[in-house]
């Protein structure tokens, strides 16, 4: 039994990931990953993926976390933050860094917003003709909670 003050932590882990085949059967030049990797490349993944895996796991040495977080982000996304980096300097050139940063940081803001599903609530009320969010904390509703006893 667990005293009334004590504390719980509880953490959720994932359950094995699926083993896919390393390569094709027609392909026999790219080597089957080991099982015990934690990085594993779906089984429609290119050759050039699984070769560039290869030679960062086993020629540069590189951790399992490092690996996760280049393979969890699309190559289109790489290939952009790459360009941003190499106009860094160019901005710099043109005394217009903070300005090229701050820039930087709005399109990022906006790029993410995302877009609502017809009949979709917004987040803000005042865009849903006033009407509350289920679950959405209120003065008034904590008010009443506290002053008639329903918490």
């Amino acid at each position: 039994m667990i005293p009334t003050a004590d504390v719980v932590l509880v953490m959720v882990t994932r359950g094995p990931t699926p083993v896919h085949p390393a390569h094709d059967e027609d392909d026999e030049d790219v080597a089957v990953e080991p099982e015990e990797t934690k990085v594993r490349l779906p089984a429609n993944a290119s050759n050039i993926e699984r070769k560039l895996l290869l030679r960062l796991r086993h020629d540069w040495h590189l951790p399992e976390y490092v690996l996760m977080v280049v393979f969890a982000v699309h190559l289109q996304t790489w290939l952009i933050f790459v360009a941003w980096l190499a106009s860094i300097p160019i901005a710099h050139a043109m005394s217009i860094g903070p300005l090229y940063i701050l820039g930087s940081l709005i399109l990022v803001i906006f790029r993410n917003l995302g877009k609502r599903q017809p009949g979709e609530a917004s987040a803000y009320s005042i865009f849903n003709d006033f009407q509350e969010l289920p679950g959405q904390l209120n003065a008034g509703r904590l008010d009443e909670q506290l002053r008639h006893g329903h918490m």
